[in-house]
């Protein structure tokens, strides 16, 4: 990988390491002086659509990262649709009630936390195999 590229990829992973608490100040002053209303949801909400941002940011990285590499380029651009599109369709409150909060209460939490495993699982082998 070319030093420019390496270097920018490297930038991006510490920027994707310092996201989550930054949301998570962010996210904890909303809650608590703003959003009142609707927490459980709104946690939840929070929750689930950070974390496919945050997969697609880190999809983006890997294409960048392994661009002249066709076969993982593939891979990487179809996991990038699929999360943007699950949170474009996620964003909205109302929607991601109706669609997942209000038909499978505990799923949800279920969904969010394996998002969450599922991404820190993922970041790992990332980094490991960038950095290898």
């Amino acid at each position: 990988m070319m030093d420019k590229k390496k270097k920018y990829v490297e930038i991006m992973f510490k920027v994707l390491g310092i996201a989550p608490v930054i949301a998570l100040v962010v996210f904890t002053i909303l809650f608590t002086f703003v959003l009142k209303d609707r927490l459980e949801e709104r946690i939840l909400h929070s929750v689930t659509t950070f974390l496919l941002w945050m997969f697609a940011s880190t999809f983006y990285i890997m294409i960048v990262a392994y661009f002249k590499n066709k076969k993982a380029m593939i891979k990487y651009v179809f996991g990038m649709i699929i999360s943007v599109s699950l949170a474009v369709l996620m964003t909205p409150l109302d929607r991601y009630v109706r669609l997942c909060f209000a038909r499978a209460h505990a799923g949800a939490y279920i969904a969010a936390v394996l998002l969450l495993v599922v991404y820190c699982l993922l970041n790992i082998c990332w980094r490991r195999k960038f950095e290898g």
